[in-house]
């Protein structure tokens, strides 16, 4: 405020009489809506907006000033990158050589029916002829900068999604810098090819069967370890039918029918979101302005609710949730959905999808005061990455618990300070309520 205050007198003082006009209106931008670009220059962290993106993230690195970094390993190609050689699963958002403006949007609007794994950065690093290699480096920079501001101008998302793993590749140039139009550059995105609907349902149906065996019992093996502790009615399953989640809803479904007569669920919430109402790419820092988007109405599209315990309702109602909705992990909306529907729950199972981060984790300080826990089941973990900590928070926050295929973490670990605990091999310590992670 005292800035923009500064601003507004010198404008007024020393140059009104110039131009009185177009000075006031100026002025007037400053003192009152200048904070509109000021105060809401903070990309959303999805981990936990209050903090940092640059702390929590080693993948972009998005400043205040707009500059973008990445902060990735960065490998090198001697000559032009093959691009005829992509996988199947990979498409290239190609960027002018000059300007870094991207020539090929379309592909963003393509790739948002997919689950995006990794994000590579491909460019040359000889803007033009020069024996300067610091200046000649700095050109390199900063052109890479526009390529990542206009794909942060295009997808926001890719930059907060802890499920994205990110890098870099310099093509190296052969010769003098004259071809350098012709070198193209960009971004490789690598996508995870979904099924269609029909064959997830067909494959569940089978399940139910008998007439295959399950290909992932992650929830299966987590029910039969935690069912003692979690079963009762006041109980609420959130469970993720988007995308590719039907080898991981199978397992649900053969544990809830080989347990049909002693079945203590009977309150369920299956989301498949149709629509990106939720996000919200902006975390404001006005206390107030925050208020209002916590407590905006919630939108309660692509949610299927049901609250039964017998075994055909709950699998009928489960096909009919992965029939309609788009490819969008509005997770903490439909916890807060199910949580409004049941007011008497007093626990909640959560099944994600560790290759998805949530897109309304801003939605998280609001779940926080309802004071339920979470038990966050993550699904599709492997041991060559680092659980998603977009659900560690979750499961933190709530003081819930977390786990995977083979490890159960209670919400008494959150509560020790200095506490060294392993996810997979991989290295993890409560500091201050948080949690770090200990690179090996």
């Amino acid at each position: 405020m005292p800035m923009r205050l500064i601003f507004y007198v010198f404008f007024h003082i020393f140059l009104f009489p110039f131009k009185p006009t177009c000075v006031f209106i100026l002025g007037t931008f400053l003192l009152l809506g200048g904070s509109l670009f000021l105060e809401d220059s903070i990309l959303l962290a999805q981990s936990n907006p209050k903090k940092n993106f640059a702390r929590r993230s080693k993948k972009a690195t998005i400043l205040d000033k707009g500059s973008f970094e990445l902060q990735t390993p960065q490998s090198a190609v001697l000559g032009k990158y093959v691009f005829h050689k992509l996988d199947s699963n990979q498409l290239f958002i190609q960027t002018d050589p000059l300007t870094g403006r991207i020539t090929n949007p379309e592909i963003i609007d393509y790739l948002k029916r997919y689950t995006i794994l990794n994000i590579t950065l491909i460019y040359t690093n000889c803007p033009r002829q020069t024996e300067d290699a610091t200046l000649q480096a700095k050109w390199t920079h900063t052109r890479n900068q526009k390529r990542l501001a206009e794909l942060y101008r295009l997808a926001p998302y890719y930059f907060t999604f802890q499920s994205i793993t990110w890098g870099q590749i310099e093509q190296l140039t052969l010769g003098d810098c004259s071809d350098y139009l012709t070198y193209a550059q960009g971004f490789v995105v690598t996508y995870l090819p979904l099924p269609t609907v029909e064959e997830e349902m067909n494959y569940l149906k089978k399940i139910v069967k008998g007439e295959i065996l399950l290909t992932d019992s992650t929830v299966f093996n987590i029910f039969n370890r935690n069912n003692h502790q979690w079963s009762s009615k006041n109980t609420l399953i959130v469970a993720d039918v988007t995308g590719s989640m039907s080898p991981y809803m199978a397992g649900l479904v053969l544990w809830l029918n080989m347990n049909i007569q002693t079945n203590p669920y009977k309150k369920f919430v299956f989301f498949n979101d149709d629509d990106l109402f939720s996000y919200f790419p902006i975390y404001p820092r006005r206390k107030k302005r925050r208020e209002r988007l916590l407590k905006k109405q919630q939108d309660k599209t692509g949610m299927v609710l049901v609250r039964n315990n017998n075994f055909d309702v709950i699998f009928e109602r489960l096909l009919e949730g992965m029939q309609e909705g788009a490819h969008v992990e509005n997770v903490i909306e439909a916890i807060l959905h199910g949580l409004d529907a049941y007011p008497d729950t007093k626990q909640v199972i959560l099944i994600a999808d560790h290759w998805e981060s949530p897109w309304d984790s801003y939605l998280l300080p609001l779940l926080k005061q309802r004071k339920v826990p979470v038990r966050v089941i993550l699904c599709g973990v492997t041991p060559f990455k680092p659980v998603n900590r977009d659900y560690l928070d979750i499961a933190i926050e709530t003081k819930g618990s977390f786990h995977t295929l083979e490890d159960d973490l209670s919400e008494q670990i959150w509560q020790q300070e200095g506490k060294i605990f392993t996810i997979l091999g991989y290295r993890y310590r409560i500091e201050r309520g948080d949690i770090i992670f200990l690179n090996n």
